[in-house]
């Protein structure tokens, strides 16, 4: 999906670097403006026939355009990257990480797993050895939050009178830091992740 594009003058007063093409979208943002305070004589199409607006007028009727028209930018490279990827998966031909990128095809036949790291695995079981092994996937911070609460977890006892305490002296307990260091590492981080 492309967006039609609109002229810009190369050339403006005190102009700073700029496009020369901006999207449509932008350029009607400017003419509402334009219109707004010099009558709509001049249509948006027609403007851009006559070359589009100077960079200068660009600035005075939206002064967001050149950064709105980086950020579209960068968006739609961003979108270019994710239809290949989709068209990867719908082809067959590659299984891709969403979080870091990763891709394996039909050529690779081998996969890093925890296991075997010369193993040969099929599409599926080299997404599944990646995921165990991704830094960026969420199950990677979930595993690592399910260690840290198995060592905890392995130092708490329940007693009768106060229900849980963290390091095993049950009703004696004198180590009140660390009981409540030991409580705060279950608590869910700031986020809930």
């Amino acid at each position: 999906m492309s967006e039609r594009m609109f002229p810009v003058h190369s050339s403006g007063r005190n102009a700073k670097p700029h496009p020369t093409r901006i999207p449509w979208s932008i350029a009607d943002k400017a003419y509402s403006v334009y219109s707004a305070r010099h009558g709509r004589q001049q249509s948006l199409e027609r403007l851009a026939e006559r070359g589009g607006f100077h960079p200068d007028e660009m600035d005075e009727f939206y002064p967001a355009w050149r950064e709105e028209t980086s950020e579209i930018a960068a968006l739609r490279t961003q979108l270019a990257a994710v239809e290949r990827w989709v068209d990867d998966l719908q082809s067959g031909l590659f299984i891709n990480c969403v979080y870091c990128g990763f891709r394996y095809g039909p050529r690779d036949t081998h996969v890093e797993s925890l296991d075997d790291p010369k193993a040969t695995a099929s599409m599926r079981d080299a997404l599944t050895a990646h995921v165990q092994r991704c830094s960026k996937h969420p199950l990677a911070t979930v595993e690592q939050r399910v260690v840290t609460l198995e060592k905890v977890l392995a130092g708490v006892a329940w007693t009768s009178t106060t229900g849980l305490c963290w390091c095993r002296n049950g009703d004696d307990c004198a180590d009140e830091p660390q009981c409540i260091d030991a409580y705060a590492a279950l608590r869910p981080p700031p986020g809930g992740k």
